[in-house]
């Protein structure tokens, strides 16, 4: 009878602990609503890319600068090129998840990733996002293209991650 007690103890520790474990990547990073906030225009999410782009490309030339300074020959010639995504994709998912939604371009723009609940993205959201970013950019950027003839202003990464972008100027 103990031992059966202390298995079902063992067990709702087990799935609480899983379940609050879920909770911390399923909920939003904060609890923000958006619903007053138009969907961002398509030539303003295009210039916090230009200036996301700005801010990552120096520092890809410091890596690319320190690699031939350090003489590090062995290391393959298709690395190095395929790095520049590799930054680019870790300085997205650091900034939307740290941020809460917003890198550095989508600041001074006054842009931001939200839900479509109108709520700040979770990191599975996050995720998802990037894997469609990913999927865009693979496909010769025609999941960007989706932005024209959505009526509701979506890219292909907006819709995987069931998220919009907002202007933040009302």
């Amino acid at each position: 009878m103990k031992k059966n007690k202390e298995n079902k103890v063992k067990e709702k520790v087990k799935t609480s602990s899983f379940t609050e474990l879920t909770k911390v990547f399923t909920k939003p990073l904060t609890e923000n609503k958006y619903e007053d906030y138009e969907t961002a225009s398509w030539y303003k999410r295009f210039a916090s890319f230009f200036l996301d782009t700005v801010v990552v490309v120096p520092i890809y030339l410091l890596f690319i600068f320190i690699i031939d300074k350090l003489e590090m020959k062995d290391l393959n010639e298709t690395f190095i090129q395929s790095s520049f995504s590799l930054f680019f994709f870790i300085y997205l998912i650091y900034f939307w998840i740290i941020f809460k939604g917003q890198t550095i371009g989508q600041f001074i723009m006054k842009t931001k990733i939200v839900s479509d609940k109108n709520e700040d993205l979770s990191i599975i959201q996050n995720l998802a996002r990037l894997m469609g970013y990913i999927a865009s950019n693979i496909v010769l950027g025609i999941g960007f293209l989706t932005i024209f003839i959505t009526k509701d202003k979506k890219c292909l990464h907006d819709m995987t991650s069931k998220a919009k972008v907002v202007d933040l100027n009302k």
